[in-house]
């Protein structure tokens, strides 16, 4: 299965100096000069909020988003995951990015407690800094990626 160019018209980022008037080229960020034996490449990775680059399409508190990305649009949710990953790995490329992270961060998983009643991390009321309910449960994952 072919998949789709979502940004033909850009080729990968490349340093062109100071002086370019390329507004997609680096003009200060050379991968490849040795600043104290190792390379730039080595000292400042580059980074992309995947969120923010692919899913957010420019709504804010004020209202909804004022642009559509067509990585977005599908039949269902799988094929809008599949179109999404690519599209962000084709800017990746394009960037130099060399790897990605995913990770795991689980928050209020489990409370082991003798005590009976009321969740112990608010107070003998009830009320407390969650206004008496507990916390939220909250669990994300990843995986580190190098290409």
């Amino acid at each position: 299965m072919a998949v789709k160019e979502y940004f033909p018209e850009i080729g990968k980022i490349k340093f062109e100096g100071k002086d370019s008037r390329n507004p997609l080229a680096y003009r200060y960020y050379d991968a490849e000069k040795v600043i104290l034996g190792k390379p730039m490449k080595d000292w400042l990775k580059f980074a992309m909020a995947w969120w923010h680059t692919l899913c957010a399409e420019g709504g804010d508190q004020f209202g909804t988003g004022t642009k559509t990305f067509p990585w977005n649009q599908g039949e269902d949710g799988m094929s809008i995951a599949k179109q999404k990953v690519d599209a962000g790995f084709e800017i990746m490329q394009k960037l130099g990015i060399e790897s990605a992270r995913v990770f795991v961060v689980a928050d209020n998983v489990a409370l082991f407690s003798a005590r009976k009643g009321l969740d112990p991390r608010t107070s003998m009321s009830g009320q407390g800094s969650f206004g008496g309910y507990a916390q939220i449960r909250t669990i994300s994952g990843g995986i580190n990626l190098n290409f």
